[in-house]
């Protein structure tokens, strides 16, 4: 099981932000590139994962998958770090075990991201997703970064933040909400 710490700005968007942003950054870094990929969300009966800050997915991107668990450590208005640990798959589970949640973990559906990157410093990313999921979408922007391009990182973030209030909401807290005030309909 492979460990990495993660560091990022999340910010949840309208489409006019979004593509402000978009346009301003990408003249600033260069070019971007675009991916298609689905994270399908798995928690217990309760979902009491995603109660208690974790989550539990699979990522697909093309004909690869990989397991996601993601347990965030810290949240500071629009700022997140979380501990993640990961590994391949080979086919989509309906119900995954894992040796230290003692629950069945259950598929509760999908989320679909349109995602345009664009890098900056050693390592660091612009991340504009389009998400689609449940019958619903939003547009959110991520600044991701390693120690190396912190200044870079929080230096973007702040251009970004200064017109708007941060949201502190991941993409799987978003998905759960919307999967919680699904309503039972009759056709």
């Amino acid at each position: 099981m492979q460990k990495e710490t993660e560091t990022e700005y999340k910010f949840l968007v309208s489409k006019e932000q979004f593509e402000k942003y978009f346009a301003l950054l990408v003249k600033k870094y260069g070019k971007a590139t675009t991916k298609l990929q689905i994270n399908y969300y798995y928690d217990t009966e309760g979902n009491t994962l995603n109660k208690n800050d974790v989550t539990v997915r699979v990522r697909q991107e093309n004909d690869r998958l990989k397991w996601q668990i993601k347990r965030h450590t810290a949240k500071y208005g629009a700022l997140f770090s979380s501990d993640e640990y990961c590994g391949s798959l080979n086919f989509l589970p309906g119900i995954i075990k894992f040796n230290e949640i003692k629950e069945d973990l259950i598929l509760k559906g999908s989320l679909i991201t349109e995602r345009r990157t664009i890098s900056f410093g050693a390592g660091g990313k612009l991340c504009f997703d389009f998400n689609m999921y449940l019958g619903t979408y939003d547009y959110e922007i991520e600044v991701e970064y390693s120690e190396q391009d912190k200044s870079s990182g929080d230096a973007i973030a702040s251009i970004i933040d200064s017109d708007m209030e941060a949201t502190g909401v991941t993409k799987s807290n978003r998905f759960f909400k919307q999967w919680e005030e699904i309503k039972v309909e009759t056709l």
